[in-house]
């Protein structure tokens, strides 16, 4: 029994073994793109900057965690005067 898992043990590091492992990953990578997506236009509506928002997906991997923060970011509010 190998201990990484299935298909572990014909892990290589070379150029058919990193195709081999983005196509493994590709439908993780499909989801990633999309809660990336839905959490900045969320930062952006919600007062953020890109770079902020940006900043946050970086620093703060977390998942829903970072839905809960805009929660509790306080909008910006601008002056009527």
């Amino acid at each position: 029994m190998s201990r990484g898992g299935q298909g572990a043990q014909d892990a290589q590091l070379d150029l058919a073994g990193i195709i081999v492992g983005i196509r493994r990953m590709a439908p993780l990578c499909l989801f990633v793109v999309v809660f990336g997506l839905a959490f900045g236009v969320a930062a952006l509506s919600r007062g953020l900057s890109g770079l902020e928002a940006m900043l946050m997906s970086a620093l703060v991997f977390a998942g829903a965690s970072q839905f809960a923060a805009l929660e509790l970011w306080a909008p910006r509010y601008r002056c009527c005067r």
